[in-house]
């Protein structure tokens, strides 16, 4: 099983950029509250979300509310997605990179830019 965690300062910026974004509002002391759990073995991944280290953070009714891309230091995109649960407490960070390969580095948020849709 995966170890809780605290947030790094970038993934702290990518959550406040996405839920922005979706213009979703986060607790005064949501920083000094937010813990994640990797979803991946990598060091850069998607991350499970959580506000209580005495709550299962496992929720399996996500949904996304906001997203964004950048692209790796291989020019290889990454497509990232804030999800909340049914609660609509954020439960969820996840990324993509486009071949499957780790991710490399998490740029600043002047960088993302949105998920064009086909």
């Amino acid at each position: 099983m995966k170890t809780i965690r605290k947030t790094t300062l970038v993934e702290l910026n990518l959550i406040e950029y996405l839920a922005g974004k979706a213009k979703y509002q986060l607790d005064l002391a949501w920083k000094e509250k937010i813990k994640v759990i990797p979803l991946t073995d990598e060091i850069i991944g998607s991350l499970r979300l959580t506000f209580d280290s005495t709550s299962d953070p496992s929720q399996d009714d996500c949904i996304e509310i906001s997203n964004c891309m950048f692209y790796d230091k291989d020019g290889i995109p990454v497509a990232v997605y804030l999800l909340v649960n049914k609660e609509n407490i954020l439960c969820e960070l996840d990324m993509w990179k486009g071949d499957y390969s780790p991710i490399s580095e998490i740029p600043s948020t002047d960088r993302m830019m949105d998920i064009e849709q086909i």
